[in-house]
């Protein structure tokens, strides 16, 4: 197992994250806060509801914070207007009538 830490930065912040780690478990162990419904610790990530997407600088859209593993030098918004827009709508989409 590689216990070399990768570095990433989240809303402008260096930050340190395991190999293999997600977005979402490298912003929560450093207190970055990512909205999240379908995301169980002690169950499989799938990215359904998609609340928890972010900025990824190079990606070509929106991605689930939940399932995207962490790679070296990567650079992720979490409170964009884009981002907030999308969780928004995804919200809306999921509230019942």
């Amino acid at each position: 197992m590689n216990d070399k830490k990768v570095m990433i930065k989240i809303d402008g912040l260096d930050i340190e994250a395991n190999p293999g780690q997600t977005i979402l478990g490298a912003a929560q162990e450093n207190g970055i806060y990512i909205p999240t419904l379908c995301h169980y610790g002690k169950t499989t990530n799938v990215g359904a509801c998609r609340v928890c997407v972010v900025e990824v600088k190079g990606a070509r859209s929106l991605v689930a914070s939940c399932c995207m593993p962490v790679s070296p030098g990567m650079e992720i918004r979490t409170d964009t207007k884009a981002v907030r827009d999308a969780q928004r709508l995804i919200v809306e989409l999921l509230q019942i009538p």
